[in-house]
């Protein structure tokens, strides 16, 4: 069924946000469509005050959209997660959205994952959005365009694996490629 805004496919906003606390995800998906600012399967700002977030092989099939920070399996503002093995198919729409994971994600390792589904929005990434710190993306891929429609004729700074603001530290990237058209607005 449908989710509304910073919702999460599987567990809500907000989860895991407890210091010391734990969630473990394993062969979860969603398919139905979610708002904006969410995940595929986890909502945003989980895991903040020291929690843990682990996902593996999870799935998300339905369209995320709306407003900001969107991600195929995790939402805005995760932080201490873990996803392997996991993949997104759907339209992702919402400035600084990613394909696996929303924008500002901290202390994040993302790796064996890949979302197909279409990107629109300034400032988002193949595999994570914009305003990171302390990422990590091996060996994952990105096809679906990844297409900036917010303001023609500027240059927000998306990427074909990770989305780009001058906030963003500490973004390793190993082993990964991307084949979908990364456009923002002319600069490419």
């Amino acid at each position: 069924g449908d989710i509304s805004s910073s919702g999460g496919g599987i567990v809500g906003q907000f989860a895991a946000a407890a210091a010391g606390s734990e969630l473990t995800l394993i062969g979860c998906s969603s398919h139905g469509t979610i708002g904006g600012s969410s995940g595929g399967i986890v909502g945003s700002f989980s895991g903040i005050n020291n929690g843990n977030i682990t996902c593996i092989s999870c799935w998300s099939t339905g369209d995320i959209s709306d407003y900001a920070g969107s991600g195929g399996i995790t939402g805005s503002g995760v932080v201490n997660a873990t996803i392997q093995n996991c993949y997104s198919t759907g339209v992702i729409s919402g400035e600084r959205a990613g394909g696996i994971v929303g924008d500002g994600a901290d202390n994040v390792i993302v790796s064996n994952s890949y979302s197909t589904g279409n990107i629109t929005g300034f400032s988002s990434g193949g595999i994570v959005g914009a305003y990171g710190n302390n990422v990590t993306i091996m060996n994952c891929y990105s096809t679906g365009h990844v297409i900036d429609v917010t303001y023609p004729g500027s240059n927000h700074s998306n990427g074909a694996i990770c989305g780009f603001h001058n906030a963003v530290n500490n973004i390793s990237i190993a082993h990964c490629y991307s084949c979908g058209m990364v456009d923002n607005n002319g600069y490419f």
